[in-house]
């Protein structure tokens, strides 16, 4: 196969960390995602992960602070409700296994059925 005849196709996974940014109050001004340069804001894996430290921070500080981890976990609902194997793997390896539900057990009830279906499935 010739490089004239490979196409780079932008996959879903891709546009997560728009969405996020974009979906998740107070993420975009966080010190977890202003510490990211660049190149860590173009990795979807890293800004997931900033994400997950972002929510349980949030949590940490405030315990409930409604209206931001009720944006939070939409968007991690209606990140695992897109069929993509890559948006999925997102989801349950930078964002669940990272937010801190061992020190905050009750954010799992946070969880939406989607995304508590992939908790229960990879995580516990």
């Amino acid at each position: 196969m010739s490089s004239q005849n490979f196409i780079l196709v932008e996959g879903a996974s891709n546009k997560v960390s728009e969405f996020l940014v974009q979906e998740v109050s107070g993420f975009s001004n966080s010190d977890e995602y202003l510490r990211l340069d660049d190149e860590d804001r173009k990795s979807p894996g890293i800004v997931c992960g900033a994400f997950a430290n972002y929510i349980s921070r949030i949590y940490g500080e405030r315990g409930n602070a409604g209206l931001v981890l009720d944006n939070a976990f939409n968007a991690i609902e209606s990140l695992s409700s897109v069929q993509d194997s890559d948006v999925e793997n997102l989801v349950v390896t930078e964002i669940l296994e990272n937010i801190h539900f061992d020190e905050y057990p009750e954010l799992i009830q946070k969880l939406g059925s989607k995304s508590k279906a992939l908790h229960e499935r990879w995580i516990t």
